[in-house]
Order: C-alpha cells, then sequence, then structure tokens
C-alpha cells in the first residue's frame, strides 16, 4: 500500500498569494503527493511520466492535505535544466542538388511530452513531424522517420529520420553560408522579446538543448574558417559554440541553456542583454568558397 495526500494547487498563471490563504477559492487544481517517494503527480497529465511536472505546476504555490485534516503550504518542485533535454544530430549532405539530412532527436522531459502530444496520432505522425522540421528548415520534405514507443511515459522521446531541402545552404553564387544549427535561432525574440517589463518574466520551464550538425561538402568546394568559439554563462543559462573543420566536412557543436524559471523585472535588462549575445553566436555563418 502506497500512501498519498491530496494537494491543492493555485496554478502559475494565477499568481502569488500570500503565505495563509484565506479561502479554499484562491486554488484550481488538484494532485497527489507520495510522501514516501516526496514525488508529486497530476493524473490529469496523459503524456507525463511520473518525474514530469506539468509547466503549470512547477514552482506553483499549494496545499498538501494530510491524514487526519493537517496542512503543509508549499511551493512545487521545478525542474533543473538537465530535466528538459533536447539532443538533435545532424549529417548534412551538401554534394547533390539539394541537401540531404539524417539525424537523430532524442527529448526528456517537456521535449518529451511536446512529442509525444503531438506526434500521438500514428496515422498523422509523419504529417505533424514533417511541418515541424519545416518550421525549423523552410522547404525540407520528409523521407523517412522511425519513432520510439510513445507510449512508454517513462522513456525518453527517440526520433531517427531523413529529409531532403530545407535550405541549409543559404546565400548566392556570390557567397555561400552555413549556420551552425542548419538555420538561424532568435533566443531574444523567442525569450526576452519586449525591451522592458514592469513584472517578473516567467520561464516554461528550465531546459538544455544540444546540437550536433556535421556538414560535407562536394571536393569542388571548401568551408571558410569557422568562428572563434563562443561560451557564455551566468546564473540564468548558458551558450557555446565550436566548430571543429577537417577536409570537406565541418561540425559545428551547440549547446544552450536557461536555468531559472523566474527572471526579476529588476533584472531582465540583463537577461535580455544575455539572449542578444546568445542569439548572435548561434547566428555566426561560415562561409562555403568555390575551390579555384
Amino acid at each position: 500500500c502506497i500512501r498519498d495526500s491530496l494537494v491543492l494547487v493555485r496554478t502559475r498563471r494565477l499568481g502569488r498569494v500570500g503565505d495563509s490563504p484565506a479561502s479554499m477559492h484562491v486554488f484550481n487544481h488538484a494532485i497527489t503527493y507520495v510522501p514516501g517517494m516526496d514525488l508529486f503527480l497530476d493524473g490529469t497529465a496523459e503524456f507525463n511520466g511520473s518525474r514530469e511536472l506539468t509547466s503549470m505546476d512547477q514552482g506553483a504555490q499549494a496545499l498538501i492535505v494530510q491524514d487526519g485534516g493537517t496542512t503543509r503550504w508549499v511551493t512545487l518542485p521545478i525542474d533543473s535544466p538537465d530535466d528538459n533535454t533536447l539532443v538533435q544530430e545532424f549529417s548534412v549532405d551538401l554534394t547533390g542538388k539539394e541537401p540531404v539530412v539524417t539525424g537523430k532527436i532524442t527529448a526528456s522531459g517537456s521535449d518529451a511530452v511536446y512529442y509525444r502530444t503531438s506526434l500521438e496520432d500514428p496515422e498523422r505522425r509523419d504529417e505533424v513531424f514533417g511541418k515541424q522540421l519545416a518550421r525549423n528548415f523552410p522547404g525540407a520534405q520528409l523521407v523517412r522517420a522511425t519513432y520510439s514507443d510513445l507510449s512508454e511515459l517513462e522513456q525518453p522521446v527517440t526520433i531517427t529520420f531523413t529529409f531532403r531541402g530545407g535550405d541549409l545552404l543559404r546565400g548566392s553564387a556570390a557567397r555561400r553560408f552555413v549556420y551552425p544549427m542548419g538555420a538561424p535561432r532568435d533566443l531574444l525574440g523567442a525569450y526576452a522579446s519586449q525591451s522592458r517589463r514592469d513584472q517578473d518574466l516567467m520561464i516554461r520551464v528550465p531546459f538544455a538543448k544540444s546540437t550536433t550538425t556535421r556538414y560535407v561538402v562536394p571536393k569542388d568546394r571548401a568551408f571558410g574558417d569557422p568562428p572563434a568559439p563562443t561560451k557564455l554563462e551566468n546564473e540564468f543559462g548558458s551558450v557555446e559554440v565550436r566548430y571543429t573543420r577537417k577536409g570537406d566536412e565541418l561540425v559545428a557543436e551547440v549547446t544552450y541553456s536557461i536555468k531559472v524559471q523566474r527572471i526579476p523585472a529588476s533584472r531582465y535588462a540583463e537577461f535580455r542583454t544575455f539572449m542578444a549575445a546568445g542569439t548572435a553566436a548561434l547566428n555566426e555563418t561560415v562561409e562555403v568558397k568555390d575551390e579555384r
């Protein structure tokens, strides 16, 4: 027999109240707490594993109602970046008329929930995943994909795939180039688009993303000198970009993270500056030259 307790939750979107709520009406949700495992379980989250607390619960105020009616006021736990990881590997063949990309995605935590939810229907799975690729790589056409068992909620989601196109070689005949992640990325627009804030900024969940992109060009082309490695890190997160070039091959390794759930309004300008620097690092390009 596993003992558990009712937990009344005030989800994050409602904001915070004082530590002594005067009414049960401040709560809008209920989950379960298992004391023996120090584990909060949200039975309404059908695509989450037992260790994947929903973003609306994380950091929320809650009241644990124990046997006998005693209560305990708590703040629900917040994930670390390592709980929500997305690892991507791309091999980009630029030797033909259009790019051909083989890849693998391994998603844990909130990213796994995203794929389990969006790819739930096996009849439409390739269609939906193809559109997801095309949002990141405009014009990408999915050739094939295989998926891990999305019903295994305690396991990461793994997807292997091949697609064509995707505009991975940019520019014109005068100057061709590639991005370290295959396409531009805008951390500033995604997480700090406002010039200023009067209220704290809430990030959905802390996360970490890692992408390795391996480019191969034909023998009559070569990569120019890549940018110097970049490493940015502070209490808000980290961004690192580094390159390895060997003959007709270029490998770009990118990692970035946001470590916190809440950025105080008083520090938003610092966070925005960090996001701008990260965006600049992710959008430095490497030239692809014709060999003479």
